[in-house]
């Protein structure tokens, strides 16, 4: 996910999770974006692999608790 290592669509990626995760209320995910966006300026990779991580970990949580699909 991280693109490449790819500073300037890190922060593109960041800033887009940042403002739709503010949209739609996931306070926790609109702060990882802010987080990546601090990674994109620092080139800090390694804090940006552990944010990636723990958005894929939150994302899983999510759909775990969602019903099936085709169930609703």
């Amino acid at each position: 996910m991280l693109l490449d290592k790819d500073s300037a669509e890190l922060f593109r990626f960041g800033h887009t999770l940042k403002g739709s995760g503010r949209q739609f209320g996931f306070d926790e995910l609109a702060t990882y974006g802010t987080s990546l966006e601090e990674c994109s300026k620092s080139e800090d990779w390694e804090k940006a692999e552990a944010v990636q991580a723990e958005i894929i970990c939150q994302l899983q949580a999510l759909r775990d608790a969602l019903p099936p699909s085709g169930t609703v």
